[in-house]
């Protein structure tokens, strides 16, 4: 099988502070499933998490909430569509369009017409002309 896409990708906003990660001991990370859906054809499964920084974590002055949503296909074994809001750097989206679950046209594998496939072995004995020899002895 051969998946042929096209890859879609917007960011919107512009970074509002420097990428500082913020101690994970320190942030409340809550997921939940989406269930599953068929986008453009091809069942997927979701997710979303959601980040919670609390104020003062990065110097922030009130709470940042950070949510990435995720629809991952098993068939495909790709995650076909995503998005990301973080309010410090914007919003993110990434998505595969015109997705192709045929194989490569047959033909792209056949020998052109007027050529031939030449069957002669291989091995180092055929390839010496006639008088010649090889030594079997290495160095």
């Amino acid at each position: 099988m051969r998946v042929l896409a096209q890859r879609t990708f917007a960011v919107e906003g512009k970074p509002k502070s420097s990428r500082t990660t913020p101690d994970s001991s320190a942030s409340d990370t809550k997921t939940e499933s989406l269930g599953s859906r068929t986008i453009d054809g091809i069942s997927a499964t979701g997710t979303r998490t959601m980040t919670t920084i609390p104020a003062g974590t990065i110097g922030n002055g009130k709470d940042l909430v950070v949510t990435r949503e995720s629809w991952y296909s098993t068939g495909l074994k790709l995650v076909i569509r995503s998005a990301q809001s973080d309010p410090r750097f914007g919003e993110a989206t990434y998505s595969l369009t015109n997705i192709q679950r045929n194989g490569p046209d047959p033909a792209l594998f056949e020998v052109p017409a007027g050529y031939t496939i030449d069957r002669r072995s291989c091995s180092p004995a055929s390839t010496l002309n006639e008088g010649e020899s090889r030594s079997t002895q290495r160095p």
